[in-house]
Order: C-alpha cells, then structure tokens, then sequence
C-alpha cells in the first residue's frame, strides 16, 4: 500500500472531462489558471494503477486510445491544490 500526502483537495472541482463516457480522445476543461500552474496530470486505473503520467499538457485533449475500457481516474495538481475526479473509456 502506498502514503497518504496531505494535500489541498478540492471537492469544488472545476474540471470537466468530456465526453464522458469516452472512445479515444478525453478533454479537460478548466480555468486557465490551472493550466499555467499545473505541475503535472495522473491517470490511474481501477485498480489504483498509475497508467499515464504527464508533466505539462500541450493541449487539453489527451489521447487514450490505447486504454483498456473501464473506469479511469485523473489527479491534476497545481501549485496549491490537487483536483481529482473520473471518466469511463469505451
């Protein structure tokens, strides 16, 4: 099992995915200030496992194509907070 780290989560969680559920694209949508102090992006499985893993986004459409369907988890942080939240791959 792996360490609790206190971090601000934000439950007011002002990003989207889209579509949801989605085929080989996902889009996020948030305040441009997230993007411009996002340290970087997490994508887990259903099990918890870390599949991707990316440091600064070029665009706000991340290619998934290569996902196994199932439910998928993501984990965006910036400077101060952490926003979590899910989307189904088909």
């Amino acid at each position: 099992l792996g360490t609790v780290k206190n971090e601000n989560i934000n439950f007011n969680n002002p990003i989207t995915p889209y579509p949801n559920p989605c085929l080989n694209y996902i889009e996020f949508t948030f305040p441009e200030k997230i993007i411009e102090s996002m340290s970087n992006l997490q994508i887990f499985n259903e099990s918890g496992s870390l599949v991707i893993i990316i440091h600064k986004l070029d665009s706000r459409k991340l290619n998934i194509q290569f996902l196994k369907s199932g439910k998928y988890y993501f984990k965006i942080n910036d400077e101060n907070m952490c926003y979590t939240g899910s989307f189904v791959k088909l």
